[in-house]
């Protein structure tokens, strides 16, 4: 059996008072205010379904301690932080999800 990605969705989480902003190279979050990054790791590692194992990741541009991955057998669901790179504050926390089926 062949399993096919027939839809990849986006959203961004970023905190309260940062303004989105449109650029040449994608999305940037303007202000001062940032989550904290150990804090946003132990919430994730305390969820049910989700682990940080870094061999499941499937962009390899990520940090391996900013890739999590929510599988709980029937949904996979990708989390990075921070854009991928490991710091004590975060900007963002990006989630990226993929709707499978079957190919025949």
């Amino acid at each position: 059996m062949i399993i096919t990605a027939i839809w990849d969705y986006q959203f961004i989480l970023f905190p309260i008072g940062n303004v989105p902003t449109l650029t040449e190279d994608g999305m940037e979050f303007v202000g001062q205010n940032n989550f904290d990054f150990v804090q946003a790791v132990e919430l994730l590692e305390n969820s049910t379904f989700i682990k940080n194992d870094p061999t499941l990741k499937s962009w390899n541009s990520f940090n391996d301690a900013c890739y999590f991955l929510y599988n709980d057998g029937m949904y996979k669901v990708e989390i990075e932080l921070n854009t991928g790179t490991e710091t004590e504050k975060a900007e963002e926390i990006s989630v990226r999800t993929n709707i499978y089926k079957d190919a025949f």
